[in-house]
Parts: C-alpha cells; sequence; structure tokens
C-alpha cells in the first residue's frame, strides 16, 4: 500500500501546485454533479429498462394508449350503510390515487401497518402497530444521539466551548437533538416516498463518508482537514 502511495506523489505534488486551480476545477464538478443528480427520478417501469424497438414493449405501449394501462385494479367496499360507503369511497379516493389517476406510491409504503390496523385481530393488528412504532423511535433516537454527540463534541466542545461544563455539554447536546430533528423533518418532507429518501441518504453515504474512512484506515498521510474537505465536497455533490 506505501509503494501505491508513493508512486501517487507527482500527482499529489502537482495538485497541491495547482491547489485554486483543482479547487475551482472540484466546485465546478460539483456543480454539474448537483444539477444532473437533481434530475434523476426513481422508475420503476420495467418496460422502460427494455429496448423499445422489441414487439412485446410495442405491443404494451399500443395497450396503454388503446385503454389507458395493462392492469386494473378493483376496490369493493362492503357494509350495511350505503351513507357509509359513500363516504369512505369519498375519502379513499383522494388518498390513494393521484389527479392523474395513478397509484399514490407513498401510501404503498404503510400497507404492513395498515394491515395490523384493518384487517387483523385487535391485539395481533395492536401488536403489529407497536413493534413498527418501536422500530420508527428506537432508529430514529438513535441516530439523533449519534449525531447530536458527534456536532456537540467535535465542533462545539471543541472549537467554540473548550472549557464547557458537563451540565452546559447537556444542555448543548439537548439543543443540539432538536436542532437536527427540525432539519431532519424538513429534509425529510421534501421526499414522497421512503425509496426516495433512502437512495439519497445511501448516495450521500457513499460520496461522502466512504473515500475519507477509507483514505483514514489505508493512508497514514491523510490530514483532517482533507478528510472534512472530501466529505463537504461529497455532500455537495449529492
Amino acid at each position: 500500500m506505501d509503494r501505491f502511495f508513493q508512486s501517487l506523489r507527482p500527482f499529489i505534488q502537482a495538485v497541491l501546485r495547482r491547489a485554486p486551480w483543482v479547487l475551482a476545477g472540484a466546485f465546478l464538478l460539483s456543480a454539474a454533479g448537483l444539477y444532473f443528480a437533481m434530475q434523476l427520478r426513481i422508475d420503476t417501469d420495467l418496460s422502460k429498462l427494455i429496448p423499445q424497438d422489441y414487439p412485446s414493449v410495442q405491443a404494451l405501449e399500443k395497450l396503454r394508449a388503446t385503454v389507458g394501462g395493462e392492469s386494473t385494479v378493483d376496490v369493493v367496499i362492503e357494509s350495511g350503510s350505503f351513507g357509509a360507503n359513500k363516504r369512505f369511497a369519498e375519502a379513499f379516493i383522494p388518498r390513494f390515487f393521484m389527479a392523474d389517476g395513478s397509484i399514490n406510491r407513498a401510501m404503498a409504503e404503510e400497507i404492513i401497518l395498515r394491515i395490523g390496523f384493518e384487517q387483523l385481530p385487535v391485539i395481533i393488528g395492536s401488536l403489529l402497530l407497536a413493534a413498527g412504532a418501536a422500530i420508527i423511535i428506537s432508529t430514529g433516537n438513535t441516530f439523533l444521539m449519534v449525531t447530536s454527540t458527534n456536532v456537540t463534541r467535535d465542533i462545539f466542545q471543541a472549537f467554540f466551548y473548550k472549557n464547557a461544563t458537563s451540565t452546559q455539554v447537556v444542555w448543548l447536546q439537548r439543543g443540539t437533538i432538536v436542532g437536527i430533528g427540525v432539519l431532519a423533518y424538513l429534509l425529510m418532507s421534501q421526499f414522497e416516498t421512503i425509496l426516495e429518501m433512502a437512495l439519497v441518504s445511501y448516495t450521500m453515504i457513499g460520496a461522502s463518508l466512504a473515500p475519507a474512512l477509507l483514505a483514514a484506515f489505508f493512508w497514514k498521510r491523510v490530514t483532517r482537514i482533507a478528510g472534512v474537505l472530501s466529505i463537504a465536497s461529497g455532500m455537495v455533490t449529492v
């Protein structure tokens, strides 16, 4: 590994000599990457992944043009009251279907919890809902605690409040938890589905944290500033 990094020495020295130009190029690439990343869309239609000149794809498109789609969904509402059925239908249609008639994908992610709420017996459904709530709360609590601890210890206490007492650190971390929670909520509100949030989060981990982490393990000359700049440039790119 040392031999590999020694072979990179001329390249690293050239980068250091032209640091302003390298940074300018990195920012331009990051801006271009941000623009193209914003154009990405999740398309679950498998026919879009098949060459459009295939007979099967052309037949499917012809079917869509004729009847508007290749599948149907039948929803049966049954109860002892026609008025109750009507009220349920009026509440169901705008919630589960978009204005163009397509199914609301965000609602599909609630299918397991809705089965527990509407289809299972009360005790089993309650246990399923409690388990889902426990998973969400425990995961969110862990992420908030880890992130707030890192921000409090590695940023605020390391650079701004070096002589803070234990009580001040505790209150500072509590405020950090609230701030990060509000920021997380604002970020979450920008996505329609959990799948989109997961895609962006894992992409950000791979683009920002992975290079700095690998360099910290395999390169002895890595510095704190270089690691921070690597993480920041990766986040801007995402």
